[in-house]
C-alpha cells in the first residue's frame, strides 16, 4: 500500500488466535518489505485490526477509486471459542454470527515512526441513514438516560473528563437498566463489556469484556459506535483502534445512557444516525 506520506509498504496479515498471550483472537498484521523471496517485517510484534472478540477471517480488497492507497475489509463476527455452541436462534433461523460492516483501510505514519492501518466505516453506509438526531451537550456525574430509542444506528460523540476514573456509553439498554453493553475508558483500556447483555443459553463467559490499549493519561476520546440487531462495532479516535463484539440484544434493549464514575464528564457532539433497516 501507499501510505499517506507517499511511501510504499508491504503488509502481511492473517487471522490469529493470540488468546494464550493476552492478545486478540482476530486479525493481526505486520508492515515491512519484500526482497523478492521473503517478507521482512519492520517489527515482529503484530498490530491488530480489531481488539474485540468477534472480527475473524477478515478479507480485504483494493478500493476501485484508489487501489494504491485504500483497501476495504469485512470479517466474520464470531469466535471459535464459542461459535459451535448451541444458541436459541440456531433452531429457528440458523443464525450464529454475522458479517461486520465494511471498513476502509488506509496506511499512515505514526508519531513514533512506525506505520499503522487506520480503519473507518465505509462511507457508503451514510446512504442508508433514514434519520439523524442531534442531542444537546451535557455534563454527567453518575449516569443519565438519553431521550432516544432504536435498534440499528450509529452513535457519534466526544467525551472529555478531568478526574473521572471510568467514563462511557451504554447501548442496548433495557427500560429498567438491567441489560446493556458498556463502551468506555478505564485506566489504560478502551473496553466493550457485553456481560450485562448476555442471555441464558448463549454463555459467552468468560469472553464478555474486550479491551484495547489507550493512553492512561488521555482525558478525551472520540467514538463512532455502530449498533445493529446483534452487534456493536466501536471506532476510536482516528480509527487506529476498533473493538467489534457480537451482542445478543432482546427486543426491549433499545436505549442509550451515558456514565461517569469518580467525577464529571462532558459529552458533546452527540449525533445519532438511524438506519431504517438493520445494516
Amino acid at each position: 500500500m501507499t501510505a499517506g506520506d507517499g511511501t510504499r509498504h508491504w503488509i502481511f496479515a492473517a487471522s490469529m488466535d493470540a488468546y494464550s498471550v493476552g492478545l486478540p483472537m482476530t486479525y493481526a498484521y505486520w508492515t515491512g518489505s519484500w526482497n523478492g523471496s521473503a517478507f521482512i517485517a519492520d517489527d515482529l510484534t503484530p498490530q491488530w485490526l480489531d481488539w474485540g472478540w468477534d472480527w475473524y477471517a477478515g478479507v480485504t480488497w483494493p478500493a476501485v477509486e484508489a487501489p494504491e492507497t485504500k483497501r476495504l475489509a469485512v470479517a466474520w463476527m464470531n469466535n471459535w471459542k464459542y461459535a459451535a455452541r448451541d444458541v436459541p436462534t440456531d433452531a429457528s433461523d440458523g443464525y450464529n454470527g454475522q458479517n461486520s460492516i465494511v471498513r476502509e483501510l488506509r496506511l499512515e505514519r505514526q508519531a513514533g515512526g512506525w506505520y499503522s492501518l487506520l480503519s473507518a466505516p465505509v462511507a457508503a453506509l451514510q446512504g442508508y441513514v433514514s434519520a439523524t438526531t442531534t442531542l444537546p451537550d451535557r455534563t454527567v456525574n453518575g449516569s443519565t438516560v438519553l431521550p432516544w430509542n432504536g435498534r440499528a444506528y450509529e452513535l457519534e460523540l466526544d467525551i472529555a473528563w478531568d478526574a473521572a476514573a471510568n467514563v462511557g456509553v451504554s447501548v442496548g439498554r433495557s427500560a429498567d437498566g438491567t441489560r446493556h453493553t458498556n463502551i468506555g475508558k478505564y485506566g489504560n483500556e478502551l473496553y466493550v463489556d457485553r456481560s450485562p447483555s448476555d442471555l441464558a443459553g448463549y454463555s459467552l463467559v468468560p469472553y464478555t469484556r474486550a479491551a484495547a490499549p489507550i493512553d492512561a493519561n488521555a482525558r478525551s476520546v472520540h467514538l463512532r459506535i455502530f449498533v445493529d440487531t446483534q452487534s456493536v462495532e466501536v471506532f476510536v479516535n482516528s480509527g487506529h483502534t476498533v473493538v467489534s463484539q457480537q451482542v445478543h440484544f432482546t427486543d426491549g434493549d433499545t436505549g442509550i445512557s451515558l456514565y461517569a464514575d469518580g467525577g464529571p464528564a462532558t459529552f458533546t457532539g452527540i449525533t445519532i444516525r438511524e438506519f431504517g433497516t438493520p445494516i
